[in-house]
């Protein structure tokens, strides 16, 4: 698997020249993650199939390079590329023949804005029309229950998922100061069944552990549990995600006015993929549909391996209800450059762009922070986010020394009053 990631950067310059690289890049990760990888001498010779147009397509690209170095950087991955894209053409067709549905409108899936990968391609329409008609009624109101009809009411649910504790359970309790108990609700889902810290969250939280099985990009059944949980009050109107290591970046009455306002359900889109990333904010009614039509929707995706909480429930949406998603990011983190989510969050802070220092093993995942320059703490609080995470406890901005708690604490309370 480290072979594949390691190839991002050469494989982006290569595929720029190539002008698809959107659809390849997209290809190369749904290949990616659908190709079981226990097996890394395997994974190396499926590399060796996947992409590029071939050693023509390669020798005219290198005519238009100017810099002889990212030619000879980029040459040294050429045997994993070498066979790519025709290979990539190929599934593509039989994936369109195996869905009674056009190469053409295959790869359309692939380069629109709101592209599906191939994982939704690699389904069995069968199940895929099933869930997706179901949902359409339940939308449309044939089966819908849900009391709360107006934009801006009910009850937000903050959803934690941990493994311990939360980081900053101090600066959440400011967070929620003073707001009356019927506009949110807390969980707290503790995968090693660790308790809060804290008085006021172990009062307002509802701490939940193995609420159903778990494991690394396969929280997707537990997440349906969760959602199941928080649609038991009639008064939620829509579930936020959280890590255990997230602060917050904005009062709680302008998150609930941003959450509530929107009809939609806000997911940050990875590029063409049609995943996203777990922390998103999803309205009732896409919960229900979710929870009620379960075994469908898990049956849909049966028998293809993807990251379920990055996959499942945005791929859902684009089949089901498209208009309904937002794409928009509510949660920032520093990723290495080479993922595509990077993008997204450089261009709304670009001063933290560079502070990734994971080790490549690591494989681009986020940055930790135990300390934060005071200038980067500002552009963060204008960036639109309304959150942040990778954040330890006790955090101190430099070189102001002012510990994070205390830097958030002034807006967070100047903002009940």
């Amino acid at each position: 698997a480290k072979a594949f990631m390691s190839t991002c950067l050469p494989l982006t310059l290569l595929l720029d020249l190539f002008e698809a690289s959107r659809w390849v890049c997209t290809a190369w990760h749904n290949l990616f993650i659908t190709t079981p990888c226990s097996d890394l001498d395997k994974c190396v010779e499926v590399g060796h199939r996947l992409f590029a147009r071939g050693l023509e397509l390669f020798r005219n690209a290198r005519s238009s390079l100017t810099n002889f170095d990212a030619v000879l950087r980029v040459s040294e991955w050429w045997p994993v590329l070498q066979q790519g894209q025709a290979f990539v053409n190929r599934q593509i067709t039989d994936l369109a023949e195996l869905n009674s549905i056009s190469s053409e409108r295959a790869r359309s899936h692939l380069c629109g804005p709101l592209g599906i990968g191939l994982p939704v391609l690699d389904m069995n329409q069968g199940r895929r029309d099933r869930w997706s008609d179901r949902a359409r009624q339940l939308l449309h109101g044939t089966h819908n229950s849900s009391t709360l009809t107006n934009k801006g009411t009910g009850r937000l649910a903050f959803i934690f998922l941990t493994y311990l504790s939360l980081n900053n359970e101090d600066i959440w309790e400011d967070f929620f100061a003073d707001v009356p108990d019927d506009l949110y609700s807390l969980w707290i889902h503790s995968l090693r069944q660790h308790e809060p810290k804290s008085q006021f969250m172990r009062r307002n939280a509802r701490i939940l552990t193995h609420a159903a099985a778990s494991s690394w990009c396969g929280i997707g059944d537990l997440m349906i549990s969760l959602m199941n949980s928080a649609l038991q009050d009639s008064r939620t109107a829509a579930v936020i995600w959280l890590a255990q290591d997230t602060i917050p970046l904005r009062p709680f009455y302008q998150v609930r006015r941003l959450a509530l306002e929107d009809h939609r359900s806000f997911f940050c889109l990875n590029g063409g993929t049609g995943c996203a990333d777990t922390w998103s904010i999803m309205q009732r009614r896409h919960l229900e549909m979710f929870v009620r039509f379960k075994q469908e929707f898990v049956g849909m995706f049966e028998g293809i391996a993807t990251c379920q909480e990055e996959c499942w429930f945005s791929l859902a949406l684009l089949l089901a209800d498209p208009g309904g998603i937002r794409d928009s990011c509510s949660t920032y983190a520093c990723w290495e450059k080479s993922k595509p989510l990077s993008a997204i969050m450089n261009s709304r802070v670009p001063s933290m762009a560079d502070l990734n220092m994971r080790a490549a093993q690591d494989c681009g995942g986020p940055q930790e922070f135990s300390e934060l320059n005071d200038d980067h703490f500002k552009e963060l609080l204008r960036s639109g986010f309304l959150f942040a995470r990778k954040f330890s406890g006790d955090v101190r901005l430099v070189p102001s020394q002012r510990s994070l708690k205390i830097a958030l604490t002034e807006i967070l309370r100047i903002a009940h009053t």
